[in-house]
């Protein structure tokens, strides 16, 4: 049986001597490990001398930053009562303010109620006041064509004029003419044409009968016919601007037609009358006028009247022959065909009236739609 072998000490210390390596060199001395001691206990220190600058630092750091933060809050607290007192301040402004508008809208409530009124107000002097204009209009007439002279005595011209026409004592005539003067247009002003002459009359009447034989026997001054023309106010005129496209259109197509008093007109077509009183139903009419040309519907021809219709008057005719024409057939001057309501005499008109159409509206071509408070038989037939 093996025993096993066990080492001496001493071969355990040369082998453990042989394993460890020295530390330290043979000729260090106590001497030096004393001064490394030293050394680095000197560093130590400095290094805690550092380090208690830097903590030192930090605190005076941590100090101001306390200051400013408190500071700052004590500013953030003072801009915080500034704001709250602005707030208030704004409160009661904004509460002001409402009570304010609300005084305001009731004001503003009773202005608009006053404004309506004024406006009503106004809206019925302005009919009142177009009232009274037509009314006074309808005393009036406007003479075109009539050539200007020199020194021109103008009312003993249109008092011989009217006393031709109506076949009267000239002295009578003059009597039944309040005034006579010329008027100013921009056709006239630009076109360097002769200006218009307004006449005023006593009676309606005069007026009226007027008209009547001027549509049968025109006036003529020095070989220039004579264009007749209504007065209308201004307000009418520039309303019925709107239907001048529609007038046209019946114009061309020859149907009779005739202005209302304030607004609109009347159209006879196809046997019935319509009354278009807004541009919408006029636009509404003429859209039909154009579908029904283009269907090319005819027209039913008009009921034969009882009576028998006038032969045309012939445009050859000289005012000389016409004269004489009324001289032999004194009735055609007393006929009329204004402010007269009797159908059967209207359609007699129809063919003469479809000329004087055509006749007025070459005349349109050189004088203005609607010169200033002029108007009438350049605008259609007058009935």
């Amino acid at each position: 049986m093996a025993v096993p072998k066990f080492k001496s000490e001493r071969d355990m210390r040369d082998s453990r001597a042989q394993s460890r390596r020295p530390s330290h060199a043979e000729d260090i001395n106590l001497r030096d490990i004393l001064q490394e001691i030293q050394k680095l206990a000197e560093r130590q220190e400095e290094h805690q001398r550092e380090a208690q600058l830097k903590l030192d630092k930090q605190a005076y750091q941590q100090k101001e930053l306390h200051q400013e933060m408190l500071e700052m809050k004590k500013e953030i607290k003072e801009d915080i009562g500034f704001l709250k007192r602005e707030m208030e301040k704004s409160h009661r402004d904004i509460n002001e303010l409402k009570v304010e508008n609300i005084k305001i809208i009731k004001s503003q409530g009773k202005l608009q109620k006053k404004l309506d009124g004024l406006e009503f107000k106004n809206e019925k002097l302005e009919k009142m006041q177009e009232k009274m204009e037509l009314n006074e209009k309808e005393f009036q007439l406007r003479f075109r064509n009539i050539q200007e002279e020199a020194n021109e005595n103008l009312r003993k011209i249109i008092v011989k004029l009217v006393s031709d026409l109506l076949k009267q004592d000239p002295e009578l005539i003059d009597n039944g003419i309040d005034q006579v003067y010329r008027i100013q247009t921009n056709f006239s002003r630009r076109n360097r044409a002769h200006r218009d002459v307004i006449i005023h009359f006593v009676k309606k009447r005069t007026r009226d009968e007027i008209l009547m034989s001027n549509n049968r026997n025109p006036m003529y001054f020095k070989e220039k016919k004579i264009i007749v023309l209504k007065e209308f106010p201004q307000a009418i005129l520039n309303r019925r601007r709107k239907y001048f496209f529609l007038t046209d259109e019946l114009k061309r197509q020859k149907i009779r037609f005739r202005w209302e008093r304030s607004e609109g007109i009347m159209v006879t077509w196809k046997g019935e009358k319509h009354w278009l009183t807004s541009e919408e139903k006029a636009k509404d009419f003429f859209q039909k006028l154009k579908q029904d040309k283009k269907e090319n519907v005819p027209i039913p021809p008009s009921p034969p009247s009882v009576k028998r219709k006038k032969p045309k008057r012939a445009r050859h005719i000289s005012p000389k022959d016409s004269d004489l024409k009324v001289k032999l057939n004194p009735t055609a001057s007393g006929t009329s065909d204004v402010g007269d309501d009797n159908e059967e005499e209207s359609e007699e008109r129809e063919d003469e009236d479809i000329e004087s159409e055509e006749e007025d509206k070459m005349e349109e071509e050189n004088v203005p739609r609607a010169p200033s408070g002029a108007e009438g038989t350049d605008y259609g037939p007058q009935e």
